[in-house]
Parts: structure tokens; sequence; C-alpha cells
């Protein structure tokens, strides 16, 4: 992702500014799909991971560049707004929506596949999103190892599973760029909005003056 994002000026060329995060939520799409069904194979399960950073790389910087293109007379502040949205849908809420599911799938299938050790283990949990039943597994302890195993072998197929789940996140994304793409050339084009200084036509600027104290 570091290596890639050095390269974004010459794809975004190639592809449009809102080409470049329709193919990476495509991308990301495909990745997480691949990745919650990869099994546990290391070699697939890296090549699976790494699709899935090919399209989340870019999300970032051209999202911002965008808003910065199309409403330039937001400025800094519109970026900050646009930059903190971003960090609590994935700090606050998208990391703890993720577990829910994740704790929400493994309660399903240990009620399912090892119902003798569920009502020992099963807890009910309170959080940001509705109450629900997780497997606390502080409780543990109370199984012999085998069935210590089989919780764990449950644990880590159910949250692998999970994440082909969320894959309809970049899913809808991909939806909303190739919205927009349509839109933009249905207006004739994307074009970048440029602010217009009042002293002569040609001072023509976006996002500032020139020079210093010219207005």
């Amino acid at each position: 992702m570091f290596v890639l994002r050095f390269f974004a000026g010459p794809i975004v060329h190639r592809i449009s500014p809102l080409g470049l995060p329709a193919c990476s939520s495509l991308l990301a799409t495909i990745g997480l799909i691949w990745l919650g069904n990869a099994g546990t194979s290391a070699g697939v399960l890296f090549l699976a991971a790494t699709l899935y950073g090919f399209g989340k790389t870019f999300f970032w910087s051209t999202t911002l560049g965008v808003v910065s293109e199309q409403y330039p007379r937001g400025g800094a502040l519109l970026l900050n707004t646009i930059s903190g949205v971003g960090m609590i849908a994935i700090g606050t809420l998208g990391a703890t929506y993720i577990g829910t599911i994740q704790d929400q799938d493994f309660n399903q299938a240990v009620q399912a596949q090892a119902s003798d050790m569920h009502d020992q283990v099963a807890q009910d949990k309170t959080g940001l999103f509705p109450d629900y039943v997780f497997i606390d597994k502080s409780k543990y302890d109370a199984f012999l190892k085998g069935q210590q195993e089989t919780l764990d072998g449950i644990e880590r197929e159910t949250k692998q599973h999970a994440l082909a789940k969320i894959a309809y996140l970049p899913a809808i994304m991909f939806v909303c760029y190739v919205g927009l793409i349509l839109y933009y050339k249905s207006q004739g084009g994307y074009k970048v909005e440029v602010l217009v200084g009042h002293k002569a036509e040609d001072e023509k600027f976006t996002g500032g003056t020139e020079g210093p104290g010219e207005a």
C-alpha cells in the first residue's frame, strides 16, 4: 500500500479520479470474499489479504482529492470534516460492528455444533449495537483440552467467514462510485471546480490566491 500510493497520480490520469476508487472498491469486495473463504493455507490467506490491500490502498487519498476538486470553497475545514467522519466510521463504528458480527456468528455456530457446551460459555453482552449473546472464552477452563480445541476451531472458522459477510460494504461503495461516474458523464464529464479571482479574468486559482495578500 505504501509503495502503490506513490503511483496514484499516473493511475488517476489514466482511469479518472472516480474510476480509481471504483476499481478499488471492486478489488476490496473480491479480496474480502476470498479472505473469508480462504481456509487455513498461509499462502492463500496472504494472496487474499494482498488483493484486499490493493483495493483499500487509494480510498483515503482519492476521496480527499475528489472532495477538494469538487468543493474547493470548503478548504481545510471540509477536508478535516471528511477525514473525521472516516475515522469515526472506521475506528468507532466499523471495528465494533465487525466484532459484533464475529461474536454473533461464533455463538450461533457453538449453539449448533457444540450445544452441550454452549450454555456453560454463553454470556449476554451490551455494546454500541443491540445486546447479543457471545461466547465467554474465560470459561474455557471448565472443559477438557479436546473440547477447548473444538471451540477454538469453530471460532477460527466463523470469524474468518464473517469477513466475507462485510464484503457488502465495499460493494455498496462500488455501486455509489459507478453512480457518480455516470452522473458526471451525463454532465459532460468529470471536471475540476476552479475558483475564479475577481481582479481579472486570467486570475484563476483553486483553493487560495496565487500570491501572498492577493484577493
